[in-house]
């Protein structure tokens, strides 16, 4: 659903028109990963880096305990269509990291929001979405009844 591509407009008589599919976003998209995440909150930024649907911006490592050690649960390992197994643990790497420092949001700052910000602007300086204009009217002859061969 993240990658879902416009397939077409959608033109009324009043001049409105209606994009199809009609809940998506068509420009460009990142995603923010969280390094605590784990089995489905890995999956998904895979999926999304998989699909090439966008860059991931977020911390490379995940966090620990208080004592250094960690956990998870999972019922179940996923493994791509290459044979290989899905790298749950680890989870998926940022293409564009950036360091998660609660101290940064205890002062209001959210640098991984940031980061994701200025990439879509970037993106969108690079490659706006372009949606096409109705072309011309037609001029549409209509037969006689039977004479088109229906």
């Amino acid at each position: 659903m993240m990658n879902r591509q416009l397939l077409v407009h959608i033109y009324f008589r009043h001049r409105a028109r209606l994009d199809h599919p009609a809940i998506t976003h068509y420009g460009p998209k990142v995603m923010l990963i969280n390094g605590g995440a784990g089995s489905g909150g890995d999956a998904f930024p895979w999926f999304f880096k998989t699909m090439e649907v966008g860059p991931l911006i977020g911390p490379a490592v995940r966090h620990r305990l208080i004592d250094g050690g960690s956990y998870t649960a999972p019922p179940g390992r996923l493994y791509g269509t290459d044979g290989k197994w899905f790298a749950e643990g680890h989870g998926v790497d940022p293409d564009i990291p950036v360091a998660d420092h609660p101290s940064e949001l205890a002062r209001g700052r959210d640098p991984q929001l940031e980061a994701a910000i200025k990439e879509v602007l970037r993106l969108l300086e690079k490659n706006p979405p372009q949606l096409k204009q109705p072309p011309g009217k037609e001029r549409r002859i209509v037969r006689e009844r039977g004479s088109s061969g229906f």
